[in-house]
């Protein structure tokens, strides 16, 4: 049979709230006097009574038994007791149930007399309750019924087939049959038929026994099952034949049957808590579900259980009324809209939450034109406007903050972040700056735990693990980026993710594109330059340095043929091995010694050499510039006669130093000419550090460090 969510839901309403109205009904056709009484210090006291029962009937006034002529019953105060099971063994329970029998047989009665502790009796003549006279808790009650069961069978309509969602639905269905006779025996005015009271009370065991079962197969089965064990099947099994010796009061008393099973039963739930937060490590949406959801139902059931069953198993009466501590395991129902909202528990998305807003919506239409035909006397079209008016409104706005501020949803537009997006796009300067551009946008937008690359291509934006993760493609249509849990945990992905994504995928990819292509044309000139010169300039200048009359010329032609080679080599922006750009000034370095009667010593650190390092064609050529200017200003303004070379790798920096004797003197007293200001300048352009040192009498050092990273290609 086809069920559609919907319409299904719908009559699962109707089918409450009929529910609900015979229930009022019932309570409203039983005898009542509209005398409300209540036990204090052993005792029967009046709390309220209609005003013809007064001044003898006031509020504190004590009631030692009521009758009819040739009867009569003391009242005692364990009479009043809300809920049966308080009683600590069977005996107890049974008589209860007889003295109630007595009692009802006299409130039936025309009439019949209540007697003061002064023993002064006040005749009295019940009539139909009326509904103001219903106690709040019997209307609490019906509501966490109510809302257990529909937001029980909703998740199950939707999620068919899970287990863990029947066993949700289940533990909603049984908490109505718990709250449901609960609700009517605990809002007696005074007494009900022994035998009424009595298959109100076992049905309700029944579904006390069965609630538990369907709450700890929950924990059980949900995200997923703990073990391979048939738990679920073995405590429904098992509930159910304690329900029978619990109906057959085979069991020992009654505290072992109503209070120490569902400790008992308290005590399995954490331990499966437990045993799923231990299995929940590294897998962020798992953990979440705990905190969310499963935690919700240990500390909704725990603290009904603590607050009504613990206190009379050590001598206590309940800390509260049963009726208003129903009220906790509101937080398993209601706390599932959140979670369903803010962390898709059991795979829902917002649609589930926008079925429930749309029913609520219906429902308060209905409540405000009933209430508006009957205060203000409306017709029915004009209460309908009026209705249409007040829910546009303010219902609306509500639902808005709701959404913002109760679930916590975190709004992402691509407009939010324009002015982040093009300080990442404007800051590329090279085509392959757009993917760290873009990883950086995307950490910055959601704020992911983790970040992983992938080899693989993919088309469009994917959400993986239920939200838990989003495959970002790369702009330059090579790899994909992960993202792993959005806001730090916090969020998970949803579909206006991926259209947003989408959206910056597009902006970065049309500036790599961008990019590229002006690259592309700067390289172009570049080759074009390059090709001018040495076509031109280079070849008068090999031309000079093959004179053989003129070697001071031949000799100042190779030094800028090599000067040249750099520039042209700049020019072409490939990227050497700084091992390779060593050894070539090393080269050159000797060849411009030769001649000179200066002896040359060359070291290189081993240390840098397993660096691996890599230079461009702009810091191969300042490089190469500072050393061949150093030199110069060494062989032009000392008379050396040796001359040290170092290059080293300290505190990631690359370290060079240049040494010469000969030196008359001191850095301080120098006159700052060309060639200093050009190695300064080209310090600068490198982001490095310059600096000049006597290291002796007759020795200066020219020092420089660069930083220089793995990939300065």
């Amino acid at each position: 049979m086809l069920l559609l969510p919907v319409p299904t839901l719908v009559l699962v309403l109707l089918a409450v709230l009929i529910i609900d109205a015979a229930l009022v009904r019932y309570m409203l056709v039983a005898p009542s006097t509209g005398i409300q009484l209540t036990a204090r210090d052993d005792a029967v006291v009046v709390r309220s009574a209609p005003p013809q029962y007064q001044p003898q009937l006031a509020p504190g006034t004590r009631v030692s038994a009521l009758g009819v002529d040739g009867q009569r019953l003391a009242l005692e105060a364990g009479d009043l007791i809300e809920e049966p099971d308080l009683h600590a063994d069977y005996p107890a329970y049974n008589r209860f149930l007889q003295r109630q029998q007595s009692l009802f047989e006299i409130l039936v009665m025309p009439q019949f007399w209540f007697e003061t502790a002064t023993g002064e009796r006040v005749v009295v003549t019940p009539g139909e309750r009326r509904l103001a006279w219903l106690p709040l808790g019997f209307c609490l009650q019906l509501l966490v019924a109510s809302v257990a069961v529909t937001t029980g069978v909703a998740l199950w309509l939707f999620r068919r087939g899970d287990r863990a969602a029947l066993h949700y639905m289940l533990s909603g269905l049984f908490l109505a049959v718990v709250i449901f006779p609960a609700a009517v025996y605990s809002s007696r005015e005074l007494a009900l038929p022994a035998d009424v009271f009595r298959v109100l009370s076992v049905i309700d065991h029944l579904g006390l026994y069965l609630v538990m079962a369907a709450v700890i197969a929950l924990l059980w089965t949900y995200p997923e099952p703990v073990a391979k064990a048939p738990i679920p099947t073995v405590m429904y099994v098992l509930m159910g034949l304690s329900w029978v010796l619990d109906s057959a009061q085979w069991f020992p008393s009654l505290d072992v049957s109503t209070r120490v099973i569902p400790l008992l039963m308290l005590l399995l739930g954490i331990i499966i808590l437990v045993l799923h937060w231990r299995r929940s490590r590294g897998d962020t949406l798992y953990r979440q579900a705990i905190k969310w959801f499963l935690m919700l139902i240990v500390a909704g059931c725990g603290l009904f259980i603590m607050i009504v069953f613990f206190p009379p198993l050590i001598g206590y009466p309940p800390l509260v009324s049963q009726s208003f501590a129903f009220l906790a395991f509101l937080s398993i129902y209601l706390g599932l809209a959140i979670g369903v909202t803010r962390y898709r528990l059991f795979e829902l998305d917002r649609w589930w939450f926008e079925v429930w807003y749309w029913l609520a919506l219906g429902g308060l239409l209905f409540v405000l034109e009933v209430a508006l035909v009957s205060w203000l006397s409306l017709s029915r079209i004009n209460a309908l406007a009026l209705a249409l008016v007040v829910i546009a409104w303010m219902y609306f706005p509500l639902r808005q903050r709701l959404f913002s501020r109760l679930l916590g949803h975190r709004s992402r537009t691509i407009e939010d972040f324009l002015p982040l997006i093009v300080r990442e796009i404007s800051g590329i300067a090279r085509p392959e700056d757009t993917r760290c551009a873009y990883q950086q946008c995307l950490s910055s937008i959601y704020s992911p735990l983790s970040i992983r690359e992938h080899q693989d291509n993919v088309p469009h934006p994917v959400i993986l693990q239920n939200g838990l993760s989003l495959v970002c493609p790369q702009p330059t249509g090579q790899g994909a980026i992960e993202l792993h849990c959005a806001d730090q945990g916090r969020q998970l992905f949803s579909g206006a993710d991926v259209n947003m994504v989408a959206a910056l995928v597009d902006l970065f990819t049309q500036a790599h594109e961008s990019r590229s292509e002006r690259n592309r044309l700067i390289q172009q000139e570049r080759e074009r330059i390059k090709q001018d010169m040495h076509d031109t300039l280079g070849g008068r200048l090999l031309s000079i340095m093959r004179l053989q009359g003129e070697p001071r010329s031949a000799q100042l032609a190779t030094s800028a043929w090599r000067e040249l080679r750099d520039i042209l080599t700049a020019l072409e922006g490939a990227p050497v091995m700084l091992s390779q750009a060593l050894d070539q000034w090393h080269r050159d370095t000797r060849r411009q010694m030769e001649g000179e009667g200066v002896e040359l010593r060359w070291q290189v650190d081993d240390a840098l050499r397993e660096q691996a390092l890599q230079l461009n064609g702009f810091q191969r050529l300042n490089l190469g510039q500072i050393l061949r200017e150093g030199l110069s200003n060494a062989l032009r303004h000392s008379s050396p006669r040796l001359i040290e070379v170092y290059y080293g790798w300290r505190n990631d920096q690359l370290c060079f130093e240049l040494c010469n004797d000969g030196v008359s003197l001191a850095p301080q007293q120098w006159t700052t000419g060309r060639g200093l200001h050009h190695i300064r300048q080209r310090a600068a352009k490198l982001g490095a550090s310059v600096d000049w040192s006597m290291r002796d009498a007759s020795r200066v050092g020219l020092s420089i460090a660069m930083p220089l990273r793995g990939d300065a290609g």
